[in-house]
């Protein structure tokens, strides 16, 4: 009788557990869009991805490019259609490389302000304001009402790049589904 609590106390761990793995098997189809945007429907992406005219990504910078350090304008001659978007690359061997890893160069939360994400809503950009952290494609807000890069990275130093990422990716999951 004396092993009696420990038991119980054994079988509710037990229960416990297996709840939760069963909430955090429930959350295994959302980390895909979470984790990559290039995996959402095209539905979604057209509804919810910060375009242009004619679909366009980035007001036409060169998605690949903003990984080598500097954003350049992207041609319309060397334009791609992926899953709805359009996106225009300076050089065909961006454009070749943008379509072994899609997901790896798309922006995070459809090209919208990655601080205006972490707040739950969609803000313009300016493509110039951008980071890229743990190789995916951060862009920011620049101009009259402030410079939410700056800011980003301000809050990084207290929170990490990592709790900022967290947040934005609940907010825009909000968005997408």
């Amino acid at each position: 009788m004396q092993n009696q609590p420990t038991i119980d106390l054994s079988r509710r761990q037990a229960i416990k557990r297996i709840g939760a793995g069963f909430a955090a098997l429930a959350l295994l189809p959302a980390l895909p869009a979470l984790a990559s945007d290039g995996k959402l429907d095209e539905a979604v992406r057209l509804k919810h991805f910060n375009l242009g005219k004619n679909k366009l990504a980035l007001t036409g910078y060169d998605p690949v490019s903003y990984h080598a350090g500097k954003p350049k304008k992207g041609s319309s001659k060397r334009a791609l259609r992926f899953k709805g978007v359009i996106y225009r690359f300076a050089s065909e061997a961006n454009k070749q490389t943008f379509l072994k890893d899609p997901a790896k160069y798309e922006p995070a939360y459809g090209g919208w302000c990655a601080w205006a994400m972490r707040e739950g809503s969609k803000t313009e950009i300016d493509p110039k304001s951008y980071l890229v952290i743990n190789d995916r494609l951060y862009v920011f807000y620049k101009g009259f009402w402030g410079d939410t890069r700056k800011d980003w990275k301000a809050l990084a130093k207290k929170q990490t790049n990592a709790a900022l990422i967290k947040q934005a990716d609940k907010s825009w999951k909000k968005f997408v589904g």
